[in-house]
């Protein structure tokens, strides 16, 4: 089971740092990255 997520941060090095230490789990999947939650939401939405 593949785990889709979106990273959530106001820090680009933040999620810079989240992207590379799940890269080291095959079944997380990094399908955006929004820089607050009313971003977040508008993305989950679509």
């Amino acid at each position: 089971m593949t785990i889709r997520t979106i990273l959530v941060d106001d820090e680009k090095l933040a999620i810079q740092g989240l992207m590379l230490r799940l890269q080291a789990f095959p079944d997380v999947e990094i399908i955006d990255t929004c820089s607050n939650g009313r971003e977040a939401i508008r993305k989950i939405k679509t």
